[in-house]
């Protein structure tokens, strides 16, 4: 096979054609079910300069609000916390099983959205590949930052290899 741009550009048409809808569709709750991860929280710790305590701070801060404002923001976070703790929990195992779903389709089987749930017998499975790999990348990390990247690459298609044969092992 041509590995050039043009013939993988083609290739890639070809199957997806007909399937574009459920490809999109598995893609996007792929990623709602935590399958890429990267829930990490960039926010400013940096504190004022003023002399008030953070709690008089706060109570004058929400003070000003209505208090059913309040209660739907506390709602929207702790079902987000849910939805992050839920998402760190099935991710791994959706994500091998969106690479099942592109694997399939790429085979010219028929594959449906409920591909993306195919692995959850490898639970366990998934968990352990997972942690290996965030091991791996970063203690090749902690030696330099482009170790860590290579290290990334080199892992990177550890996920396709356990959905296409489940008795391979994670190491």
């Amino acid at each position: 096979m041509d590995l050039s741009r043009k013939s993988l550009k083609t290739f890639a048409k070809e199957k997806l054609k007909g399937k574009w809808g459920v490809s999109i569709g598995v893609t996007i709750v792929a990623c709602l079910l935590g399958a890429y991860g990267g829930f990490g929280y960039s926010g400013n710790n940096g504190g004022g300069g003023s002399g008030d305590s953070t709690a008089q701070q706060v109570s004058d801060v929400l003070s000003g609000i209505p208090v059913g404002l309040i209660t739907a923001i506390f709602v929207i976070l702790g079902l987000m916390v849910i939805w992050m703790i839920l998402a760190f929990i099935i991710g791994p195992v959706i994500a091998l099983g969106e690479r099942s779903f592109y694997l399939g389709l790429c085979r010219d089987e028929q594959v449906k959205l409920n591909t993306l749930f195919s692995k959850m017998s490898m639970f366990v499975k998934a968990w352990c590949l997972n942690f290996m790999m965030s091991l791996f990348i970063l203690l090749w990390s902690m030696l330099f930052i482009v170790p860590g990247i290579i290290a990334y690459y080199r892992y990177f298609m550890a996920k396709y290899i356990i959905a296409e044969d489940p008795n391979v092992g994670v190491m």
